[in-house]
């Protein structure tokens, strides 16, 4: 068993100093969002207590320089200078100042810790969080012991990828580039968007941490109806036949005229399940949920809209297969010289002709 030790060591272990005195001024915001602020001041006033600072709060402040001088003192944010001026001679090691803000679709949060010694800023807290998220106070407590204990903001990294290349990023508003991305940002939610011609585009809620790499796919889905542009097929163009005598026209065979039909109808079907399927995401878009990342509808009609829009797709794509092979049946049937080959790319199919026409 150890040894008691003298009451005069557990006294001196019980007393170890704390950080230094601190200041604590309201955090400054709008007049609708006082409530708001006045949480955040009472997180900065909890956490000084358990880090044992020696406390200056902000009633003792405003009671030492009145309303007006303690209006301007919120509004010198993290300028040093600005706060050392106006304390009116408060003796503090320290001082926390903020400011809560808020735009259309985020909170914009500002917190600093400034060393009245050296008149610098010595940490600082600069969040712009989602309102639709509600973790305005969860996001803005686990900051504070970091920035009361000096420790810089840590950034984490988030990694964006994507099933179709090139789909443009817009991040919390912003503009960000393309798929695939990879972005430092700041810990706590942020709105991802992905949006590309003939897709359907797509919001998301995404989580970075400290520190940590948040590795997000957003996959797209082609709009009923419609074809990438990455998979168009080149049309055909139309050929030109001479003509060997005055009044002599372009000939269309009888095959020609079946193409010509099946074109038609594949041209009905596709338009028939083209209109379905805009019709059903329409009705699906309209009842989104970005926080939920959840469209309006069932799961039934969601399928029945893909599959209708693969229907169409494929039924279009018939079409001009058949149109195409149309204008080749005209073509061979007025003893032109050509040569039909099937061709195939990355772009898609189709059928290359040459000769003289």
């Amino acid at each position: 068993m150890l040894p008691a030790l003298p009451a005069a060591l557990l006294l001196f272990a019980s007393a170890a100093p704390g950080p230094g005195r601190l200041a604590v001024v309201e955090v400054g915001s709008p007049p609708t969002m006082i409530g708001l602020a006045g949480q955040i001041t009472e997180a900065l006033l909890a956490e000084a207590r358990a880090q044992r600072y020696e406390l200056v709060e902000p009633a003792a402040i405003r009671a030492r320089l009145g309303e007006k001088d303690y209006g301007d003192l919120q509004g010198c944010g993290g300028s040093p200078s600005c706060v050392a001026a106006r304390l009116g001679g408060i003796a503090a090691d320290r001082v926390a100042i903020g400011a809560l803000n808020r735009d259309e679709k985020n909170y914009q949060v500002r917190l600093w810790l400034l060393d009245m010694r050296e008149l610098k800023v010595i940490s600082e807290v600069d969040r712009s969080i989602l309102i639709a998220s509600r973790r305005l106070m969860k996001d803005v407590t686990s900051a504070i012991p970091a920035l009361l204990r000096g420790e810089r903001e840590a950034l984490g990294t988030l990694k964006l990828t994507s099933n179709v290349q090139g789909a443009q990023v817009t991040l919390d508003g912003e503009s960000t580039g393309t798929a695939p991305l990879e972005v430092r940002l700041k810990p706590g939610k942020h709105q991802v968007k992905l949006e590309k011609k003939a897709y359907m585009p797509v919001e998301r809620l995404v989580t970075v941490e400290p520190n940590q790499i948040a590795q997000v796919e957003v996959r797209l889905l082609v709009r009923p109806g419609e074809t990438p542009e990455e998979e168009v097929v080149p049309p055909i163009a139309a050929a030109t036949v001479p003509k060997e005598g005055a009044g002599q026209g372009l000939r269309v065979p009888q095959n020609a005229w079946l193409a010509g039909g099946v074109a038609l109808a594949a041209l009905g079907a596709g338009g028939f399940f083209g209109v379905s399927s805009w019709t059903t995401e329409r009705k699906l878009l309209s009842g989104f949920d970005p926080e939920r990342n959840v469209y309006q509808g069932t799961r039934r009609e969601a399928l029945a809209a893909k599959r209708g829009a693969t229907v169409a797709n494929v039924s279009f794509a018939v079409a001009g297969a058949a149109l195409a092979a149309g204008v080749v049946f005209t073509l061979l049937d007025s003893g032109t010289t050509a040569s039909v080959t099937p061709a195939a790319g990355p772009a898609g199919a189709g059928v290359e002709l040459r000769g003289r026409f």
